[in-house]
């Protein structure tokens, strides 16, 4: 079901006219999405937006408030905690190691993380918790399956993996990360030391306040401590403008080797993701989707106080990114990222004609 033939899919490079002319891409995005942006319901948007093609800006608009009691305005250049956007982050760092032959990727987590107790550690592989396949519940748990076999989403994997390239590396896992974002020219990214948002906007003033939205419908001013060493999995920190060009650095080819690459965004075949775009295929810390011919590269965050999406349409090099300072109820996540997923279709709809 996800055997792509990379090839084929440029058929639908410039497939619109509409993309062929800018004034005519900016003019009818803009149109579509502040109409989109600026409705109320199932919840009013929050949040900054940035879409490019290349490096050509085709929308980039802030909407709402970095602090509501402040009636402090969001600006593009705000930052939000990414959730788990933050993981292909962390697996470009794993994959890095591998490239420079420090880790291999079929190696037992064992070999990296001698420690480790659970009888597990000998047989999960590195690249089992790249694509989540590993079978592991939670430490001091037997494996809930078969390694290898079954698509199961855990935060745990990826901060294990943040463990291991620290062990590969002789470096932090921050100080691996500033590397990245360093070839990358995203300056306003970070990892960020344990505490609570408020005490993390004294070292990050542009770090928009996070709110939650509880069941009776009020939003929470979200101030909970924060532990750094779940960063690899859900903790780094950007902005609308870093993460395109995060998009442009990773997909681009100044990350990895060109196999290795080819390997991320490649799904596994046991790795069929069920989310509410539809079954996903997943790589190493990248979802991939082919749905209409259309190669679609993603990944979304949910984390207390924020929620985010990041997609990257590699044929059309058209970047979409939303974060939001709002968290939605989690009870129904079709509401939490309803104005992500309408804003997707309009692109993918303006990309395929």
């Amino acid at each position: 079901m996800f055997k792509f033939c990379f090839s084929v899919l440029t058929l639908f490079l410039f497939a619109s006219p509409l993309w062929a002319a800018s004034a005519s891409v900016e003019s009818h995005l803009t149109q579509h999405l502040d109409a989109l942006l600026r409705q109320d319901t199932p919840h009013p948007f929050n949040g900054a937006v940035l879409i490019t093609k290349g490096k050509q800006v085709l929308y980039g608009k802030a909407w709402g408030q970095a602090n509501r009691s402040r009636n402090t305005p969001l600006a593009l250049d705000s930052q939000f905690i990414i959730g788990s956007i933050s993981k292909q982050m962390t697996a470009a760092i794993v994959l890095r190691e591998a490239d420079n032959g420090r880790l291999r990727l079929g190696a037992p987590i064992k070999t990296y993380l001698p420690n480790l107790t659970e009888t597990w550690a000998n047989v999960v592989t590195v690249e089992q918790l790249l694509n989540h396949t590993s079978g592991i519940d939670k430490l001091d748990a037997p494996l809930r399956s078969q390694p290898g076999t079954v698509f199961v989403y855990t935060n745990l994997e990826y901060d294990l993996l943040g463990s291991i390239v620290e062990k590969t590396s002789g470096k932090s896992f921050t100080a691996n990360a500033d590397s990245i974002f360093k070839t990358c020219g995203m300056n306003r990214t970070s990892v960020p030391p344990s505490g609570t948002i408020s005490a993390l906007q004294k070292l990050l003033p542009h770090l928009a306040t996070g709110y939650t939205e509880e069941s009776d419908g009020t939003l929470k001013t979200e101030d909970s401590n924060r532990d750094a060493t779940t960063n690899p999995s859900g903790g780094i920190i950007s902005t609308v403008g870093d993460l395109q060009r995060w998009n442009t650095c990773l997909h681009g080819g100044k990350l990895l080797k060109a196999l290795t690459y080819r390997a991320m965004i490649t799904p596994t075949p046991s790795a069929k993701r069920s989310h509410r775009w539809g079954v996903l295929g997943y790589g190493l810390g990248i979802q991939v989707s082919a749905r209409e011919g259309l190669l679609e590269l993603s990944h979304s965050g949910y984390v207390p106080g924020y929620i985010s999406t990041l997609i990257y349409y590699p044929q059309q090099q058209v970047s979409v990114v939303v974060l939001e300072n709002t968290a939605w109820l989690s009870s129904d996540i079709s509401r939490v990222f309803s104005v992500h997923d309408r804003l997707r279709e309009i692109i993918r709809n303006m990309i395929m004609g």
